[in-house]
């Protein structure tokens, strides 16, 4: 891909053909979007939204567990290290 410019336009070509062209412009810390890339990113953000908004509740609730479950699991007992315990708190 290559890019080429003169004073008026800006080209991009991929093996020789053409494949976009814009009107150079020369202001400074301007950023210009295509009106086309404004509407479709609005729709997105508005189908984002609406799936965010309408999603169902799982079927199954998450199970919950308390922690001294894995330190059980792990073999580490915190009543043989009183430096862990004095560090948690």
């Amino acid at each position: 891909m290559d890019i080429t410019a003169d004073l008026d336009t800006v080209w991009v070509t991929n093996d020789g053909v053409i494949i976009a062209t814009n009107v150079r412009v020369w202001a400074r810390h301007l950023v210009l979007t295509d009106p086309a890339h404004v509407a479709r990113a609005a729709v997105m953000r508005r189908d984002f939204r609406t799936q965010r908004v309408h999603r169902p509740e799982p079927e199954e609730a998450v199970q919950v567990r308390d922690l001294a479950a894995y330190d059980e699991i792990f073999g580490i007992d915190l009543g043989q290290h009183p430096a862990l315990l004095e560090a948690a708190s």
